[in-house]
């Protein structure tokens, strides 16, 4: 609701009203504003940037925007990604996915810097579209957007994006074909528990 990009539909107490709800049922889900220097470090790392001398890491320009996804809120972006990823390869299917299958889930939002390019890929990978209506409720940006679509060897790929800024988005296959030919981390079997450590892919938001 904060990205939504009609001022007309904003409601500035209303928002405040949800972010103190969420302070108050479910702190470890609030993204952390003010990163670690350890955080801030490993980010630079992992994208690359180098110290600029004689700034304080807290200073530097990479650090300035940084927000930092809760564990918490990964831990339940995954899950559901994995809950669309059986949703819709049952939809466009009209098959249960079998448990021969591996799901690879991640997701990141549509401002984060450096993500238009994943953004656009997935676009233009995931050919069918369908935008979600409904009429008694009330619009703000297209609420939910839903791209699938299939390669030649077998893999599903899906994307759903809601309103203007989460996209959550996954990769299915046989287990074989997906960890043989896709460099994505953490896989999920179909059914029962997996063993990968966390969530891959970004962790900023």
């Amino acid at each position: 609701m904060l990205l939504d990009y009609n001022i007309g539909n904003q409601n500035v107490g209303r928002a405040h009203g949800l972010h103190r709800g969420l302070g108050n049922n479910a702190p470890g889900a609030i993204p952390e504003f003010n990163p670690s220097p350890n955080a801030i470090r490993s980010y630079m790392k992992q994208h690359g940037t180098p110290r600029t001398p004689g700034l304080l890491l807290r200073d530097e320009p990479a650090a300035r925007g940084m927000v930092l996804a809760s564990t918490e809120f990964g831990d339940a972006a995954a899950m559901i990604g994995r809950k669309l990823g059986c949703a819709l390869y049952y939809r466009e299917k009209g098959a249960i996915l079998p448990e021969t299958h591996r799901i690879h889930t991640s997701w990141h939002q549509v401002q984060a810097s450096g993500m238009q390019n994943l953004t656009d890929y997935l676009a233009e990978a995931l050919t069918n579209l369908k935008v979600g209506t409904k009429a008694n409720v009330k619009q703000y940006g297209d609420r939910l957007t839903i791209r699938t679509g299939e390669s030649e060897d077998g893999l599903f790929g899906y994307a759903v994006q809601f309103g203007q800024g989460l996209i959550v988005w996954g990769v299915i296959a046989e287990a074989g074909v997906l960890e043989g030919t896709l460099a994505l981390g953490d896989t999920w079997p179909v059914f029962g528990e997996h063993e990968a450590q966390g969530v891959s892919g970004p962790k900023h938001a």
